[in-house]
């Protein structure tokens, strides 16, 4: 009998202690729950964060990328293709590009500029340009057309001058 009671004792214990046991489990088991449903909200949010910002950009791409299909520079990179004279062949400094056309502008450049001129027999009306513009102070840029910009210079001898010229 004392074993009997020995052994109801023992798995009574037992049991008590197993239940606390698993109690304890539990509580570590909800609290490590509750941590990594705070780690998840928080990637959760990180995410969302960084879903935000890149909507964002894609937007502002979006809006560069419609500027430059309605800008000007898109064309600036198509090929060009010279109008042949049958008297000569075209020159070799001909620009193959828009954009090689558009910085003939800068100074550097002035020679070929003034031989693709010269190809196009546009050469006597560059000399009559700059001709003007030196004589007269007017500055290509601007599109003031006052009389300020005359240097002193009266429009009719101006007129002549420009005449005689061509």
């Amino acid at each position: 009998m004392e074993h009997q009671v020995r052994l109801a004792v023992r798995s009574a214990f037992t049991d008590l202690q197993d239940g606390w046991l698993k109690g304890e489990f539990q509580k570590i088991y909800e609290t490590m729950d509750r941590r990594f449903e705070a780690v998840d909200r928080r990637f959760d949010e990180e995410s969302q964060k960084n879903d935000r910002r890149f909507e964002a950009v894609d937007h502002r791409f979006e809006s560069i990328e419609a500027q430059l299909r309605n800008s000007k520079i898109v064309h600036l990179h198509q090929r060009l293709h010279p109008i042949s004279r049958p008297d000569a062949p075209i020159p070799e400094e001909f620009p193959k590009t828009l954009l090689a056309l558009y910085n003939l502008q800068q100074l550097k450049n002035h020679r070929k500029l003034r031989l693709l001129l010269i190809y196009y027999s546009l050469d006597t009306e560059f000399i009559h340009l700059s001709k003007h513009i030196n004589t007269s102070g007017l500055n290509l840029d601007s599109d003031d057309t006052s009389e300020d910009s005359d240097s002193g210079r009266h429009p009719q001898q101006e007129q002549q001058h420009t005449e005689a010229d061509l």
